[in-house]
């Protein structure tokens, strides 16, 4: 047990500090003027995604903009873009 330990330090360079995206999401929603209901449905998302690992393979500002975009997507709610 002692090894495979040693060597999940290793792979993980004894790095095990991770940054969540419910920090950048908050920022996000605000920065978009988003419904409450976006804001719920988006946490709840990212919620969901702890148990997957997708923290793993993505930054968290990109699993934020996800979990964002698709409360959109489920709610029908049209997120403005730059250019409007």
């Amino acid at each position: 047990v002692v090894r495979h330990e040693q060597l999940c330090l290793r792979v993980l360079g004894f790095n095990l500090t991770s940054r969540h995206p419910h920090h950048y999401v908050l920022h996000f929603l605000k920065d978009l003027n988003s419904t409450e209901e976006i804001a719920v449905l988006s946490w709840s998302l990212l919620n969901d995604s702890l148990r997957t690992c997708l923290c793993l393979q993505y930054n968290p500002e990109a699993i934020a903009c996800a979990a964002i975009y698709l409360a959109a997507e489920m709610v029908n709610y049209q997120i403005a873009s730059r250019d409007e």
